[in-house]
């Protein structure tokens, strides 16, 4: 509440826009669905998203970061980008500052686009799934081929343009048995940070590889994976970021500091997350929900742009039936889960994907990827403790470093725990 009695908005933490649905790949595993559509856009559609994310933030708040996702962001073109830009900057309050993000593959980066890029506040981050013959069983173009060398080509051209990428990578049935190889990969070739997203069932993608392995057969690879994965990271002294290792670190030891510590994931939190489709279609909380069908949620759909203002939004009946399941799972999950304050009840496109409804409690998703993570951290913690040994110094400063979108796992988990968005 603020002086007055009124509830504060939250802040707008991350506007993600979809500029096309169209990709130049078909990666086996993408979860967005009509990656041949090469509409874009508009521009009175990127006008009012930005006029909406703008009118829902505080008025206090003063950056601003738009994230370019749900497809191949670079399919639509410099020409696009250099009237959105133009636009959001024009319709920015005044001594505002604007970040963009683009998660991308890489494949279509060139000079043009370095140049261009090089006039405004950018990140980047590439979907990579290591090694070529890892990478090209997934992620290949529509005629089947491969793309390791474009998206290593457009790496190293970012590179020269001045920016250092952070990397995503999907953990296939493949890849849970190569937690070497992965992190050779990643540290040979400079990365600063690297995700890790377990392949899963959601969006398009309707059935995940591992959807025919036994959970307690994949909790275990998983587990080992993971466990490897932090042996090096401590082994090379955190020198790369591993996403999961860092923000499950942050929230095991904010629990053990602060008795009433509860994490938040942006997913819990209205308008935290802002997604914007390219027809204007608004959606919030999980950014997966915009890529999800449902005839229940209404697609997950709480208005358009182009028609509503944040008010009519949080006043309509799609916003207030979605928010109010929301919160029911996530007290659901309060009462019943042992983990629920190192996770907060996250995973919400998850939990409609494997229940078909937000009222359920576990997942799969969050089996796997946090209670296993966090057994798994919280053992090597205990090992360490026995053994007197520190952790990598700086681990801490990074663990609570607000992340990037393209750090996000859509393994949506707390800020301080965020899940990179991208399974793209």
């Amino acid at each position: 509440m603020n002086s007055d009695g009124v509830a504060a908005r939250p802040r707008v933490r991350l506007a993600i826009l979809q500029p096309t649905s169209h990709c130049n790949l078909n990666c086996v595993y993408c979860y967005v669905p009509e990656r041949s559509n090469s509409s874009l856009m508009s521009d009175a559609v990127v006008r009012a998203a930005a006029v909406f994310t703008f009118s829902t933030a505080p008025p206090d708040q003063e950056s601003f970061t738009f994230a370019w996702h749900a497809g191949e962001p670079l399919a639509a073109g410099i020409e696009f980008y250099r009237r959105a830009f133009r636009i959001i900057a024009d319709e920015a309050p005044g001594g505002s500052t604007i970040r963009h993000l683009i998660q991308t593959n890489a494949t279509l980066v060139n000079a043009s686009w370095c140049e261009f890029f090089s006039g405004h506040q950018m990140e980047f981050g590439v979907s990579l799934d290591g090694p070529r013959d890892l990478h090209d069983s997934s992620r290949v173009n529509w005629a089947g081929r491969g793309s390791f060398d474009q998206a290593m080509r457009g790496v190293k051209l970012l590179r020269d343009a001045g920016y250092n990428p952070n990397a995503i990578c999907v953990l296939t049935p493949r890849s849970l048995d190569a937690a070497d190889e992965l992190y050779d990969f990643f540290a040979e070739n400079a990365f600063p940070s690297v995700g890790f997203n377990l392949e899963e069932s959601e969006g398009a993608h309707a059935r995940s590889r591992h959807a025919d392995a036994d959970e307690t057969s994949l909790r275990s690879r998983y587990t080992a994976f993971m466990r490897q994965i932090w042996k090096r990271w401590y082994s090379d002294r955190g020198r790369m970021r591993i996403r999961e290792i860092e923000q499950e670190l942050g929230c095991i030891f904010q629990s053990r500091i602060d008795p009433n510590f509860v994490a938040v994931p942006d997913e819990a939190i209205p308008f935290a997350d802002i997604t914007i489709r390219r027809d204007g279609e608004i959606s919030t909380f999980s950014p997966e929900f915009a890529s999800t069908a449902s005839s229940e949620y209404q697609n997950f759909v709480i208005g358009n742009v182009l028609v509503d203002t944040p008010d009519s939004v949080t006043n309509s009946t799609a916003f207030q039936r979605l928010s109010g399941d929301i919160e029911k799972g996530r007290n659901a999950c309060q009462k019943r889960c042992s983990y629920y304050r190192v996770c907060g009840a996250g995973f919400q496109s998850n939990r409609y994907a494997e229940h078909g409804n937000l009222l359920a409690t576990e997942t799969v998703t969050c089996r796997i990827h946090k209670m296993a993570l966090n057994d798994t951290v919280t053992s090597e913690l205990n090992a360490m403790s026995n053994r007197q040994a520190g952790l990598p110094s700086g681990w801490l400063e990074e663990a609570d470093r607000p992340p990037t979108e393209p750090e996000r796992d859509d393994r949506r988990e707390p800020r301080v725990e965020g899940r990179a968005v991208v399974h793209e």
